[in-house]
């Protein structure tokens, strides 16, 4: 089994974004009026279009008792699949062909708010129609140049569609209109990151920590930085204070976990690995659980960690899968 760091992919590390990103528009929004509208599409654009603080406010569109969309979360961007919540919480699919055909309206009512722009390629991007939503964004920059939140949207969808160049550039662009800007700063460190470019990605980090220092994704982010650029103990302190921090999440323990694997310390990579996988079972666990018990000669307990890895290898390196297969297969010949 290959026993390299572990390199999270892309894509994981964005949702964790998304997830703290969403906590700061919850925050902003508290106490803001929660306006549940009934009737057709015509007069909510109305309504709508009235509101001086339109950014500021949840919009929900009712139609024949079933929600077909939240107007005001713009970081919904990335998600890959969203549903919404029926009033007795059961989850209903949304109207996002509906929509789009909303925001369309919205936008010609009020062509000179960022928030059109943003919401209708929000409606877009969660219809797969990336390129839809990108022109939407672009339109909405050429009218309103210098709106930070356009063209933060705009780096957050080249990002989703794997175009990090763009992405980077346009985030550069948000950073110059406001430096401490966390969307720009963490997904510039998350681009960095991947691309390999650790001492630059460390800059972006430690400016957007400086802001945020008790930002969950970004503390841990900061490690896997720190213990890839060989800076294992401060990796270590961080991913500790961690699971001081948050003992019901399962990731510090796994990432604290897996770099005592890479130490070869195996008892210690056991024990905060089982925990990881006490709260929460996920594949790195497993992997990095059988590779510790192979290394101290359990062979039986690394084949079973093997075993529950290849259950479900959700969202793992192909590389990785088939060492695990390949391993299994040799280790239950030990066994016989």
């Amino acid at each position: 089994m290959n026993s390299r760091g572990p390199q999270g992919s892309l894509l994981i590390r964005l949702k964790a974004i998304i997830s703290e990103a969403e906590d700061r528009i919850i925050r902003k929004v508290q106490g803001s009026r929660l306006v549940n509208q009934e009737g057709d599409f015509e007069e909510l654009c109305r309504k709508i279009s009235e509101e001086e603080e339109i950014v500021d406010e949840i919009f929900l569109f009712k139609e024949k008792g079933s929600i077909v969309f939240p107007l005001r979360k713009p970081l919904f961007l990335l998600s890959e699949e969203i549903q919404e919540l029926k009033e007795d919480g059961t989850k209903i699919e949304a109207n996002f062909n509906a929509a789009a055909e909303l925001h369309e309206k919205m936008l010609a009512l009020r062509p000179g708010a960022a928030s059109s722009y943003v919401n209708l390629a929000l409606a877009q991007a969660r219809q797969k129609n990336f390129e839809a939503a990108i022109a939407t964004l672009k339109r909405g920059i050429e009218k309103i140049p210098d709106s930070e939140i356009l063209l933060s949207r705009l780096g957050y969808t080249y990002l989703v569609t794997g175009r990090r160049q763009e992405a980077l550039a346009t985030m550069a662009e948000v950073l110059k209109i406001n430096p401490r800007s966390m969307d720009a700063l963490t997904a510039t460190a998350v681009i960095l990151d991947d691309m390999g470019k650790k001492e630059e990605a460390l800059t972006s980090f430690e400016q957007a920590l400086a802001i945020e220092p008790e930002n969950k994704f970004l503390r841990m982010s900061y490690g896997q930085n720190l213990a890839a650029s060989g800076r294992v103990a401060e990796a270590l302190d961080i991913y500790t204070r961690l699971t001081q921090d948050y003992p019901k999440d399962p990731m510090p323990y796994q990432l604290l976990g897996i770099t005592y694997a890479m130490l070869k310390d195996f008892d210690k990579a056991i024990e905060n690995l089982k925990q990881a996988t006490y709260i929460k079972p996920m594949p790195p666990a497993y992997y990095y659980l059988a590779l510790s018990y192979r290394e101290k000669g359990d062979i039986r307990e690394a084949a079973r960690y093997l075993e529950l890895y290849l259950e479900d290898p959700k969202d793992e390196p192909e590389t990785r899968i088939k060492n695990a297969e390949t391993g299994l297969k040799y280790l239950k010949t030990l066994l016989k």
